[in-house]
């Protein structure tokens, strides 16, 4: 079993300098090497009056990091690019622990947002108390939510998260469910929004995951074509190329997920399950998609 503390390199140490309890900071995760996804970034929240923190990820792909490579070899559904973005995704829940912020917009560096996010991600005014975890990204596939919601505005509202909707590309976070996400996390055994955002692999299920419907941003790699600007996914493709080099991984003792991780995840999901019985407002499947050009 690997145990992770802090992530390697991690020297962000005034990530949430200069905070507030009351502040809303956003922070872009993104690596050293993709400065011109970074300027991006910048221009494109500028243009929305939003301001962001950059955190460096973690890179698989660097020397000090080659560990990675090795440790993904004894993981069936991880990769060495997975393990970094985690990695990168827990350097920023560290940084938060220590901080008197109370909640944090995190974004990855592959999206389109929406104008609707100037307003929404100026203000925790229209947060639930009760969230832990509020999804402001889409994948454009349908997620189990429930029926209620809560009315943000004329066109968005904020519906509890009942079932998988995958992507951990733009997320809020809210600080007392951090000691929690570094606890569960110590062990990775799945990719970081498997992690947040799956029920059924998910170790944190006692949580609570909320949706804004319609979402704030989608990875570009997720918009129709013709609005694409090509910024390719290292982790898409490192997965596909993953599992074509592991086709046998379910034949193989060495690569099986251990008996421990799998009982888990069975046990989450029954819980799960039994705790939606009953409450017949989350029996409702809809596609969360964006409000603006990007449909």
């Amino acid at each position: 079993m690997t145990s992770f503390g802090e992530a390697p390199g991690n020297d962000d140490t005034t990530l949430f300098c200069n905070c507030t309890a009351d502040s809303l900071p956003i922070v872009v995760i993104n690596l050293d090497r993709e400065v011109e996804r970074w300027n991006r970034m910048q221009t494109l929240l500028q243009s929305l009056e939003l301001s962001a923190r950059r955190v460096s990820a973690v890179d698989a792909k660097s020397e000090q990091n080659q560990f990675l490579y090795e440790l993904a070899k004894s993981k069936t559904m991880v990769t060495p690019t997975g393990m970094a973005a985690f990695l990168s995704h827990r350097k920023v829940w560290s940084q938060l622990a220590s901080s008197p912020v109370k909640w944090a917009v995190i974004l990855e560096d592959d999206l389109h947002i929406s104008q609707a996010a100037s307003r929404l991600l100026k203000s925790t005014n229209w947060f639930s108390e009760r969230a832990d975890l509020i999804k402001v990204e889409t994948f454009r596939r349908k997620a189990t939510v429930s029926r209620s919601s809560r009315c943000i505005d004329d066109n968005h509202k904020l519906r509890t998260l009942n079932g998988k909707h995958v992507g951990a590309a733009g997320y809020i976070v809210a600080a007392r469910a951090v000691p929690r996400l570094l606890q569960e996390s110590q062990e990775i055994t799945v990719d970081v929004d498997q992690f947040l955002f799956n029920p059924q692999l998910s170790p944190i299920n006692d949580l609570v995951r909320m949706q804004i419907d319609p979402a704030l941003c989608i990875q570009d790699q997720r918009v129709p074509a013709h609005h694409q600007i090509g910024i390719v996914s290292s982790l898409s493709l490192e997965r596909e190329n993953f599992a074509k080099a592991n086709n046998d991984l379910k034949s193989s003792p060495k690569k099986r997920t251990d008996l421990w991780t799998k009982i888990r995840r069975r046990w989450n999901e029954t819980v799960s399950f039994l705790k939606r019985r009953g409450k017949s407002n989350i029996k409702k499947r809809i596609r969360i998609n964006l409000n603006d050009q990007w449909v």
